[in-house]
């Protein structure tokens, strides 16, 4: 077997199907009330996803300085799924997080070796900040905190993903450190905004669209670093984020 096949397709393949057995038994101990079991589970996965990321990183011999950053979708991708499913007890639901978790570990481990699921990372990172930002959302207001540390959540994750993503474009330059703040305080001010007419029966919807905002704001920086950011560009991102936004805060709504 070609040793280049094996690494970028039948090792990421066991990985994911590892992974996504977990889960699976993951809800399987949510459904029996194991609370414990299921944290337990979740730990010994992030040892997994610790170990995953570090051979598929290590087999690049890259300097060993850049692993951190590498660990970052990894493990948020862990924590995200560990919340998502703790929260939302719809079982369609939780077994389509769980295909999608998988085939974003397959692709998160693939393109460790290569460039070959370079856009399909994309879809893999916005699926992470939907993740996450439902989590926040679903997990401050079960433990009763103040809704004004979802918040500073929010402001934390969406700065630190960017931050991220500059790293991987190598463009960690003040003025992009800047917009990537300013982007994080607006995401801020718009899940306010949405937070105060939003009816709480289900927080997805309120994720998806604060998640469109954040698709259009990381969007136009990206084409901006990459300078090829054109007007159509702008309105295509911003007919996206508009439709998305209309849609939801509708259903939700009741209009």
């Amino acid at each position: 077997m070609d040793r280049k096949y094996l690494r970028h397709f039948i090792i990421p393949a066991v990985l994911s199907l590892v992974f996504g057995i977990g889960f699976q038994f993951m809800v399987l101990l949510l459904h029996e009330q194991d609370i414990i079991s299921y944290f337990l589970v979740a730990s010994v996965l992030l040892i997994a996803v610790l170990g995953a990321t570090g051979y598929t990183f290590i087999s690049q011999s890259r300097q060993k300085v850049d692993l951190i950053p590498y660990l970052i979708h990894p493990i948020f991708l862990l924590t995200g799924i560990t919340g998502f499913l703790a929260f939302n007890e719809n079982l369609f639901l939780q077994i389509a997080v769980i295909l999608f978790a998988a085939i974003s570990y397959f692709i998160l481990f693939s393109e460790n070796f290569s460039d070959l699921t370079h856009h399909a990372h994309d879809g893999v990172k916005f699926f992470i900040i939907l993740l996450l930002y439902d989590s926040v959302f679903e997990g401050v207001y079960y433990l009763g905190i103040t809704p004004y540390a979802i918040l500073a959540l929010l402001f934390f994750l969406t700065l630190l993903l960017q931050y991220h993503m500059l790293w991987r474009l190598r463009a960690l330059h003040l003025r992009y450190g800047l917009a990537a703040v300013g982007i994080s305080l607006f995401v801020v001010f718009v899940s306010w905004f949405l937070m105060d007419y939003y009816k709480l029966s289900s927080y997805l919807p309120l994720s998806i669209m604060i998640l469109s905002t954040y698709y259009l704001c990381w969007g136009v920086l990206h084409h901006v670093i990459e300078r090829n950011l054109t007007a159509r560009i702008f309105f295509e991102y911003l007919l996206v984020c508009i439709m998305v936004l209309i849609m939801f805060f509708g259903l939700s709504s009741g209009f």
